[in-house]
C-alpha cells in the first residue's frame, strides 16, 4: 500500500506529537462493493508507520492523543477491453488480403482511493 500525504500548509503541526486511531474500527464509511476484512488492518499499519516515520507517536489511549486518525474509501469500477493482433495463424507467408486474427481481452478493474482525516 502506498502511502502519500497532503496537508494544510497554514496548520501549525509543531505541537502534536502523538496520535491515535478514532476508534478501534477507524474505516468510517465504505462503498457499496464489499472490502476485504484485511483491508482495514492493513491501512491502519499503512499510517501508523507513514506517521511514526514522521516523528509522531501512536498512544493506544485516545485521551494521550493530540489527534486521532480515521479512514474513507470510495472505489471506482472500471472495463478495460484491449484490442491486440493475435499470434500467427495462417500459413507461412502472409500477402495482401490474407487474413488478420485479432483477439480482444476484457479486464474489469477496481481503483480505490483511502482517504485518511486527522481530527484534534
Amino acid at each position: 500500500m502506498t502511502v502519500e500525504s497532503d496537508f494544510n500548509a497554514g496548520a501549525d503541526c509543531a505541537r502534536y506529537k502523538a496520535f491515535a486511531f478514532i476508534s478501534d474500527t477507524p474505516l468510517l464509511q465504505t462503498q457499496t462493493a464489499p472490502i476485504s476484512p484485511l483491508f482495514e488492518g492493513r491501512a491502519m499499519r499503512a499510517a501508523q508507520g507513514a506517521l511514526s516515520a514522521k516523528g509522531y507517536e501512536f498512544v493506544h489511549d485516545r485521551a494521550n492523543a493530540d489527534f486521532v486518525v480515521s479512514f474513507t474509501f470510495g472505489g471506482r469500477h472500471e472495463l478495460r477491453v484491449i484490442n491486440y493482433p493475435s499470434q500467427y495463424r495462417g500459413p507461412a507467408t502472409w500477402s495482401w488480403g490474407a487474413p488478420y486474427h485479432t483477439e480482444v481481452g476484457v479486464h474489469n478493474c477496481t481503483e480505490g482511493t483511502l482517504a485518511r482525516h486527522f481530527r484534534r
